[in-house]
């Protein structure tokens, strides 16, 4: 899959001039591919032309996503939202781990667990270049807003405020 991209992305440079301003956006056109942690990129003279020689260090691939500690919110909930399934192989760096952190939280908030915790334990597989992703959490109590006060409104009335709340107060039967 990779492969391809990045040949599509290195054609360009056959038949022309090579010089340093070029060889580095070559590494930053490689790079922005997504696909690599680290680029480096060289022109040997073969004594028949130049050949560019492109070593890139793979990302590691996620291998499985587990969770533990939730009590509340359910994994399948938790795995629809992130949408890392198993037969997806994405890459693994420390934006994926950060934004499916934030949904996470996210998804804890909006069932009304404002305190929650979650952090991803990584294991690598230096063999496979996988990686293994337990996110540990913790949902905290669930808030519950027992009484709303509305300050400072003038122009508008607190109850056409109220009216376009998504979070109203509990009654008694609230649960």
């Amino acid at each position: 899959l990779f492969f391809g991209s990045l040949l599509a992305r290195l054609k360009n440079f056959i038949g022309q001039q090579i010089d340093s301003k070029k060889l580095q956006k070559g590494i930053s056109t490689v790079y922005e591919l997504g696909f690599f942690k680290d680029v480096r990129m060289k022109a040997v003279d073969t004594g028949e032309g130049i050949t560019l020689i492109a070593s890139v260090q793979e990302k590691p691939q996620l291998k499985n996503l587990r969770f533990a500690g939730n009590r509340f919110i359910p994994a399948r909930l938790i795995q629809r939202a992130l949408m890392l399934g198993p037969e997806e192989r994405r890459f693994v760096d420390r934006k994926l781990l950060d934004d499916c952190t934030d949904k996470i939280l996210k998804i804890c908030s909006d069932s009304g667990y404002y305190f929650a915790i979650a952090y991803p334990r990584v294991e690598l597989d230096e063999k496979t270049n996988e990686v293994s992703v337990k996110y540990i959490i913790d949902e905290g109590k669930r808030v519950k807003v027992k009484k709303i006060l509305l300050l400072g409104n003038v122009q508008i009335t607190s109850k056409e405020i109220f009216n376009v709340m998504s979070t109203k107060a509990g009654g008694f039967f609230a649960s």
